[in-house]
This record gives structure tokens, C-alpha cells and sequence, in this order.
């Protein structure tokens, strides 16, 4: 699991930054893409981790909250590969990461 504390938004070239709780992990870059990214991409988004909805969700808990409020945690499913990503290995993934994702967001909230 990775908290994200730069969202690019490739669309539109803005960027966006989160300061909320990170649980003390190191935080990463995150690139926002309108279309699925493939292999074909690996260069142009070297660096970055990515996908499809970091900026709208940004955006829209903005309206609600300040930037140092928003935690954008992601657990990465898979690399670049247009091949959807098995459920059971997305579910398992995301309940691996339960225990810390909520340690995460409880410390926001102190």
C-alpha cells in the first residue's frame, strides 16, 4: 500500500498535493490518466505510480475538506498491464492492507 502525497493529473497537467496522514510510510507520485496506460507507457509515466480516478476523487473531497484533511492511499493491483486484475487478488491485496489503512485514517482524526 502506498499513501500518495502528488496527484498529476495527465489530462490537464495539474497537480495536486494531499497532506493528509500517512502513517509514517514513505509517500509517492501518482499520475492521473484518462484512458487505461499500457506497457506502451512504462517510459512517459516512469516514476509514478497510476491510474484513472486519483484526481477526480481529489477534486471532488476538495470541495469538502482541506488538502492537509485528504489521505489518497493505493493499493497497486497491477503494472501497467492492460489485463484487468483478478478480483481475488485485488480483494486479497486490499485485506492485507486493512489493519494499516485504518491506522492510517484513525490518525487523521486525532
Amino acid at each position: 500500500m502506498c499513501p500518495i502525497a502528488k496527484i498529476i493529473d495527465s489530462g490537464s497537467g495539474k497537480r495536486y498535493l494531499a497532506g493528509g496522514p500517512t502513517g509514517g510510510l514513505d509517500t509517492r507520485t501518482i499520475t492521473c490518466v484518462d484512458r487505461p496506460a499500457g506497457p506502451e507507457d512504462r517510459e512517459r509515466l516512469s516514476g509514478t505510480l497510476v491510474d484513472m480516478e486519483s484526481a477526480g476523487f481529489f477534486r471532488a473531497a476538495r470541495s469538502f475538506l482541506p488538502p492537509e484533511c485528504i489521505s489518497l492511499l493505493k493499493v497497486v493491483s497491477d503494472n501497467l498491464s492492460r489485463q484487468i486484475p483478478d478480483e481475488e487478488r485485488v480483494l486479497s491485496l486490499i485485506e492485507g492492507n486493512m489493519d494499516l489503512m485504518c491506522d492510517i485514517l484513525l490518525e487523521g482524526r486525532s
